[in-house]
């Protein structure tokens, strides 16, 4: 009895490591290819620094939370299916940040580098989180949640974490987006759970 124990659990580890991950440049290696960031107006000014793996910005004031944005566009994300993305963060300043999967128009920097036109608003696709009891030192945070209609045929998904509304450092890494059947459903915002690292 013990061995199949044993053995379904390190068949379901097994199996939960090679789920595919739906963030194709989690290292920022090939941030133009993959990513893009989103700054609106007095933003503008405001670079990301990749190094090693780590986004990093400082923003000097606040706005509203979408006129800075890191965004992925993920296009395999399926309405119905559950899914757990992680990442971990660092801030250091004021303020509050928003994790979402939400549409976008535009599906990467280099790609598409003008402004894609549409007439349909934005949709939120099953995670909107406000992150606002922010610490400093590296955090891990884990949003499980399941994604809803994408209605716009114009928009493709992605996942979001905009920081217009903080004064500060804002440092992400090791962002992992898979599948996870056996996971929480998250209901209507999703789930998100966050520990220190």
């Amino acid at each position: 009895m013990r061995f199949i124990t044993l053995l379904i659990t390190v068949l379901f580890i097994a199996n939960s490591s090679l789920a595919k991950d739906l963030i194709k440049d989690p290292q920022f290696k090939k941030f133009k290819d993959y990513w893009w960031v989103k700054p609106h107006n007095e933003y503008q000014s405001y670079k990301p620094v990749i190094k090693k793996g780590v986004f990093a910005v400082t923003t000097k004031h606040t706005s509203e939370s979408h006129y800075y944005g890191l965004v992925c566009p993920v296009e395999d994300l399926r309405e119905g299916k559950k899914y757990k993305l992680t990442f971990e963060m660092n801030c250091e300043g004021d303020g509050m940040v928003n994790i979402c999967a939400r549409t976008t128009k535009q599906t990467s920097g280099k790609k598409n580098k003008g402004k894609a036109k549409t007439k349909n608003k934005l949709v939120t696709l099953g995670l909107a989180h406000k992150e606002e009891d922010l610490q400093s030192g590296w955090k891990k945070y884990t949003c499980e949640f399941t994604a809803t209609e994408n209605p716009n045929s114009d928009q493709v998904p992605a996942i979001k974490i905009l920081i217009g509304e903080f004064q500060g450092t804002v440092e992400i890494r090791k962002m992992s987006l898979q599948e996870n059947a056996s996971g929480d459903a998250g209901g209507k915002k999703g789930k998100v759970s966050v520990r220190d690292i």
